[in-house]
């Protein structure tokens, strides 16, 4: 059973997820944990960072750079925080990850993607605190593909990056249906390749019924750290 090193954790639900050989579990973290620190730490995310997968380039049009462009973000984030990646975290090797993560000052929390096919152990050996496939935190449903949040959450995912809730082939079909106001699709190519802040999101980031159908234009033009 999966639980997040260092974190007290409350277990809603287990089931076996497939093509991962651990049981997981689905995860509520103690608001008490999360939040006796709350002036000083804060909560981020990021998803489909996609290191050392040179394709991504092309199929999302990003910068060449977009690898740097992140962890030169990422390692900005001060060590009282918390990220919270929402999966397909690499394509490289175990110490080209190592490197990434060790690199990074804060708590790291993987919320595993559909490339994220190492066992727990692996990746909390490279430097992430906690892996799960779904978390449940400030009444948010945090998952990697869009799913249907349990009622009065919502659902913070990645996946779809600028391909849209349309989808295509190469990255699954047919989430139209999750294009509502429930759903929040955190994309790299959207957000200019930089770790947004979970509070932000959730009161400012765009809902899914306010994406057009289709393909999203992906930014070319990293900014600095923001939100």
């Amino acid at each position: 059973m999966v639980v997040a090193a260092r974190m007290p954790v409350v277990i809603v639900q287990g089931f076996l997820v497939k093509n991962h050989p651990d049981f997981v579990s689905v995860i509520l973290v103690r608001e008490s944990w999360m939040n006796r620190r709350k002036n000083e730490m804060r909560k981020w995310i990021i998803s489909d960072t996609h290191f050392f997968h040179p394709n991504i380039i092309k199929y999302c049009e990003r910068p060449a750079n977009c690898d740097q462009i992140m962890i030169d973000h990422l390692i900005q984030i001060p060590r009282e925080d918390i990220l919270i990646h929402l999966g397909d975290v690499h394509f490289g090797n175990e110490q080209q990850l190592k490197s990434i993560i060790s690199s990074m000052k804060c708590r790291k929390y993987l919320v595993r993607g559909n490339h994220d096919r190492w066992t727990t152990t692996k990746y909390m050996i490279c430097g992430f605190d906690g892996v799960f496939d779904a978390l449940v935190l400030d009444n948010v449903y945090m998952t990697h593909i869009p799913s249907e949040p349990p009622t009065g959450m919502i659902n913070l995912h990645g996946h779809l990056h600028n391909l849209g809730y349309k989808g295509e082939p190469a990255f699954g079909e047919g989430f139209e249906q999750f294009r509502d106001e429930k759903h929040i699709l955190y994309a790299p190519e959207i957000y200019n390749y930089v770790p947004l802040k979970l509070d932000w999101l959730i009161s400012k980031g765009k809902r899914g019924d306010k994406y057009p159908p289709g393909k999203y234009p992906s930014r070319k033009r990293p900014e600095p750290l923001c939100h």
